[in-house]
């Protein structure tokens, strides 16, 4: 079974930064791939999105449109016209997935039924200090 995780962002490319390498480092490349779905993001996004992928096993899709005010539902269903797996996750450009995520969702996975989850949030004073490189999350 095929996983596709789509990462919603707008603007907030060192954030995407830290959440989409900590995806990248799941393990298992054939098994899942990446998605951004990006709400308009200036260029530096683009360029971690490319930065990341050209250097990942697993495939990385892009999906940007203008920015036109906030039109999340609209680019998440273009990151979805492009994602080929079973089953889709959605996260958000300041989550960090755990090295274990895909493998724990995917022993959660049954038939007709939904799987959900939730976040722990890190203080404004760590986060600041993970994105500056300053604290690593090493392999969580």
């Amino acid at each position: 079974m095929r996983l596709s995780v789509i990462l919603a962002t707008y603007n907030r490319p060192h954030y995407l930064r830290l959440s989409l390498s900590a995806l990248l480092d799941q393990g298992g490349a054939g098994d899942y791939e990446g998605g951004v779905a990006d709400d308009g993001s200036r260029e530096d996004t683009r360029t971690v999105v490319e930065e990341l992928a050209a250097g990942a096993e697993a495939p990385v899709s892009h999906a940007w449109h203008e920015d036109r005010g906030f039109r999340l539902a609209a680019i998440r269903n273009l990151a979805v016209t492009k994602a080929t797996g079973d089953y889709l996750i959605f996260m958000d450009d300041d989550c960090v997935a755990p090295s274990s995520f895909l493998r724990r969702f995917r022993s959660l996975i049954r038939d007709g039924e939904v799987v959900a989850g939730e976040r722990v949030n890190l203080s404004e004073a760590f986060t600041r200090e993970v994105v500056e490189g300053s604290i690593s999350l090493g392999r969580l």
